[in-house]
């Protein structure tokens, strides 16, 4: 028990320990290159939790998967926030949080029975797919401002 308490307080330090940087990373890199580099972090705690059931292997992939959630739900909120006008973004960061922390929850009351059904391995590698989806959603929007920038550019 005192192994997993360590590994849970490692996991919650990475999902808000970065909290203090992460609006600088995203300020210097900007928003694409922060959501990815966390699509990243997420698809590696996938692929290691698998490969065993150490503390470390556990501690590594908990950690990772905190350090990608941090770097995804700040890089996203910020995102939503530069796509609204100042009246807006109250009400759409409410809605967005409610939306969030319900999928939250609905994974936390489904996670044992997910763990159950279809196993560690399973669990965690029926998680690519979407971290993939994100990924490309993501290049798709920086292609899109690269675009954007170019034709502005191309006008002047």
């Amino acid at each position: 028990m005192s192994q997993v308490a360590l590994i849970m307080q490692w996991h919650v330090l990475g999902m808000f320990a970065p909290s203090f940087f992460t609006g600088s990373l995203i300020a210097r890199f900007g928003v694409t290159q922060v959501l990815l580099v966390g699509t990243a972090l997420l698809a590696a705690s996938t692929l290691i939790a698998p490969l065993g059931v150490s503390f470390m292997h556990f501690a590594v992939a908990l950690v990772l998967l905190g350090v990608g959630w941090n770097f995804l739900f700040i890089g996203g909120s910020a995102l939503l926030a530069s796509l609204h006008s100042e009246t807006e973004r109250g009400k759409v960061q409410g809605v967005n949080d409610l939306v969030i922390f319900s999928l939250v929850a609905l994974g936390s009351f489904l996670s044992g029975s997910l763990l159950h059904g279809i196993g560690w391995n399973a669990l965690n590698l029926a998680m690519l797919p979407l971290i993939l989806l994100v990924a490309l959603a993501t290049l798709w929007l920086k292609l899109g401002q690269r675009r954007h920038v170019a034709a502005r550019a191309a006008s002047r």
